[in-house]
């Protein structure tokens, strides 16, 4: 369940990057800071930004706060990713944005994030 502030974490994140505007950069830092610090608050924030931003923004989702949260937590939350990925299209086109090098995630979790995304997934 998200609660009213991140309601307003949410909203703000997702004007920040409709409108790049200075006012909402605050809400962008917080969710990097939350993605980075505490896994199952960045969590629920995830699935909510997958949730409410259009559709022209889930790559900006996947490029930006999942690639972070599977690159911060990989073996902790591959299992989680995937089987959301795998139950919400949704989630699933917000993953296929983002990208890591050859070897910056384990072996296994790298072919987990391809096999659920179809091979969208661009590996350097």
């Amino acid at each position: 369940m998200v609660s009213s502030n991140d309601e307003d974490l949410v909203a703000g994140w997702i004007r920040y990057a409709q409108e790049k505007r200075d006012a909402d950069f605050w809400a962008f830092d917080k969710v990097n800071e939350i993605v980075r610090n505490d896994r199952q608050e960045a969590w629920r924030l995830i699935l909510a930004l997958v949730e409410r931003a259009p559709d022209d923004l889930l790559g900006r989702v996947g490029a930006g706060p999942i690639e972070h949260f599977v690159r911060d937590h990989h073996t902790a939350v591959i299992e989680q990713v995937a089987d959301e990925a795998r139950a919400n299209a949704r989630f699933r086109d917000a993953l296929s944005w983002m990208w890591f090098r050859q070897g910056e995630v384990p072996s296994h979790v790298e072919r987990q994030l391809l096999a659920v995304t179809n091979n969208a997934i661009r590996v350097l």
